[in-house]
C-alpha cells in the first residue's frame, strides 16, 4: 500500500481507536522509510482500548529535517525547530493527531508486530516492556526491575 492509502485507512478508523493509531504508524514508517515502534500512552490504548492518548509516541533511529519534510508532503504540519512532534488533522471537525518522536534508543527487550491488512505491519512495544516503561514514566525510573 502507498502512504496515501495507509493514511486513508487511518482517516476511516474511529477517532482515538487503536486501529487508527496502527494505520498512522504504518503510514509514517513508510513515508520516512525508517523502522518505528509505537510506545507510550497510544501503545497502552492499543493493548487495552481503555486509554485516550494525548499523542502518538514513535521511537526509531531518530528523525531529521528531511524526514519531517516528507511528512509535510503528506499533510502533516511541522511546528519547526525545537519541537519533537508533528501533527495531522485526519477529518474535518476533529482535532489534530500529534505524533512525537522521543529520543532513541528504544528501552525494550521485545517488539510485537501487528498485522493490519494486505501484509501491512505496525510495530509496538511488547506488553511487558510497556508496563515497565509506564512505571518509569510515573516514577523517577529507579528501582524498577522485571525480576
Amino acid at each position: 500500500m502507498t502512504p496515501a492509502e495507509l493514511l486513508d485507512h487511518a482517516r476511516t478508523a474511529p477517532e482515538h481507536s487503536p486501529e487508527r493509531t496502527l494505520w498512522l504508524v504504518a503510514a509514517i514508517e513508510q513515508i520516512i522509510g525508517k523502522p518505528l515502534v509505537l510506545v507510550g500512552g497510544a501503545a497502552a490504548n492499543t493493548y487495552t482500548g481503555e486509554y485516550i492518548p494525548t499523542d502518538i509516541d514513535l521511537i526509531g533511529s531518530g528523525i531529521d529535517s528531511a524526514d519531517r519534510a516528507k511528512l509535510v508532503e503528506y499533510g502533516f504540519t511541522d511546528p519547526g525547530v525545537g519541537h519533537r512532534h508533528v501533527h495531522i488533522t485526519l477529518r474535518p471537525g476533529e482535532g489534530p493527531v500529534y505524533v512525537e518522536f522521543p529520543t532513541p534508543p528504544l528501552d525494550a527487550e521485545e517488539v510485537t508486530e501487528v498485522g493490519l491488512a494486505d501484509g501491512v505491519v505496525a510495530s509496538i512495544i511488547s506488553l511487558p516492556d510497556l508496563v515497565v516503561d509506564r512505571l518509569k514514566q510515573a516514577t523517577d525510573g529507579t528501582g524498577v526491575t522485571r525480576d
